[in-house]
């Protein structure tokens, strides 16, 4: 903000008399009506100032030059954002950037496209500088550079078959499977499951005909764009059968040719508390749910007095919807009840059930299995230096870490505050000790927004068949205060 003391004036070194009129005239205003006037012109609201981020001088030097930041969105990804007949950005994303700009003062400008591929097109051409929802790929970082993830949703397989469920992709070996063109779908199923024949379509509502037609088995979406448009055309033949095991973690993405652009967005990114993003995220999803219940209610009862006869089938129809809203809302239910909301992980009422999974599989089968706790050295330091949205934030990142350097089949869970717990299925077949040195590794060589350098101490035991759950996690967790009384940033195995 604009303070008193930070204006100027220049004033003819031969006119002593202006000077002294001048410097009086100012300090006759005072400081309160000084930010009364700078408030009315430059449109600094007062909690607005109090929120805002404090950028650094290069940052600041940088945004004078630049004037606006230029934003492309995906114009058709509602609930999570899209363009509307006004040329106006709407859904999730737009209401977490009107927090952003609220609490920055950035000056950030839609650049309006028809299609995610001309968005993509327009930001590697620099028409854009930044898109408001974006999952990091190997393709997309040779042009672009990411925040931390900010948004996180489950991609889904929609079909037509109502009894199969879909756990695993590889399943789907050799059928065919719709995704949206330039979407972070293809660039991941196509490197993990390259036996899968993709099909490539324009949009949602094309890649679910595909599947209507048979051109294809199934859609692949994420869920919460692909159950609007299901609810939105009353696809009544489409389900959800499944998830991909990876997740849509959506970032803010910046031109990387300008890397400063990226420290700014983060910051920016990080002024939106966790609490308000999920408010906005839960409310969009809301809305759109209850939106569906009170038009099909309103539509029966229309029509029932009309014609009695179709109330008979209309009631039918009512009773199939509910049915399945009320399998959506149990669905939900399941994930919020095995889900720490801020990582994304498994929560630890979750990890507890798979360590008694384990446990029974490997008394049955002679298996082994480990259990592997990491903990973030110092956090306490970092929540009380740089504040809890940071320590938020750095939370999150290290989530991402430990899902991007374990297998798909391990088990990743927050355990509580700035502990995690991972759960090794045939520990056997994996070098524990290098997989543990590899984590270590991986988190001291990322760079975290705004401290740089974070180190974690690890603790490893594996499953002896004679212990209790509870036995096999003190051992473990005995190895991790060995690695933290060692020095820190240790990994010790437990004997």
């Amino acid at each position: 903000s604009v303070k008193k003391e930070d204006l100027r004036f220049g004033i003819r070194s031969d006119q002593p008399l202006l000077h002294s009129i001048v410097q009086k005239g100012l300090d006759a205003i005072s400081a309160d009506e000084f930010e009364t006037l700078a408030n009315r012109w430059l449109g600094i609201k007062r909690a607005e100032a109090i929120d805002a981020i404090s950028f650094n001088r290069s940052e600041r030097e940088y945004l004078a030059r630049k004037g606006e930041i230029r934003m492309c969105v995906d114009p058709n990804r509602m609930p999570l954002e899209g363009i509307d007949q006004n040329s106006t950005h709407i859904g999730i994303s737009a209401e977490i950037f009107g927090h952003l700009v609220k609490n920055t003062g950035l000056r950030i400008t839609l650049v309006p496209t028809i299609s995610w591929q001309e968005s993509l097109n327009a930001v590697q051409q620099r028409r854009c500088d930044i898109l408001s929802l974006a999952m990091k790929t190997d393709k997309r970082e040779t042009y672009l550079n990411f925040t931390l993830p900010y948004l996180t949703y489950p991609f889904v397989v929609a079909t037509m078959n109502h009894q199969q469920f879909i756990d695993n992709l590889s399943i789907l070996n050799g059928k065919k499977l719709a995704m949206m063109k330039g979407y972070s779908t293809v660039e991941l199923v196509a490197e993990n499951y390259p036996e899968i024949d993709i099909i490539e379509v324009d949009s949602a509502l094309a890649g679910v005909a595909q599947v209507r037609s048979g051109e294809a088995y199934g859609y692949v979406d994420v869920l919460p764009a692909l159950a609007s448009v299901i609810q939105k055309q009353g696809l009544t033949d489409i389900y959800i059968a499944g998830k991909v095991d990876e997740q849509f973690a959506l970032s803010i993405a910046t031109r990387n040719d300008e890397p400063i652009l990226l420290n700014i967005m983060q910051k920016a990114l990080s002024s939106v508390k966790q609490d308000t993003i999920q408010q906005i995220s839960n409310k969009w999803l809301a809305v759109r749910f209850e939106s569906r219940v009170d038009y099909s209610l309103l539509y029966k009862v229309i029509f029932g007095f009309v014609v009695l006869i179709l109330l008979g089938i209309w009631r039918h129809r009512v009773i199939q919807k509910t049915k399945r809203i009320i399998e959506e809302k149990n669905l939900q239910l399941e994930k919020l009840a095995m889900t720490d909301m801020l990582t994304g992980l498994f929560n630890r009422h979750k990890v507890d059930g798979v360590l008694a999974e384990q446990s029974d599989l490997a008394l049955r089968y002679h298996s082994s299995f480990a259990v592997m706790i990491l903990d973030i050295d110092h956090f306490k330091k970092i929540n009380d230096t740089y504040g809890h949205n940071v320590g938020d934030s750095i939370l999150v990142a290290f989530s991402v870490i430990l899902k991007e350097r374990t297998r798909k089949s391990d088990i990743v869970g927050r355990w509580g505050g700035e502990e995690f717990l991972i759960v090794i299925p045939q520990a056997d077949k994996v070098d524990l000790p290098q997989m543990a040195e590899n984590l270590r590794q991986g988190i001291i060589t990322y760079s975290f927004d705004s401290i740089g350098k974070v180190t974690a101490s690890i603790g490893v035991a594996v499953y002896r068949g004679d212990e209790s759950i509870s036995e096999l996690v003190s051992r473990a967790d005995a190895a991790l205060y060995r690695s933290k009384e060692n020095g820190r940033d240790q990994v010790s195995i437990a004997a």
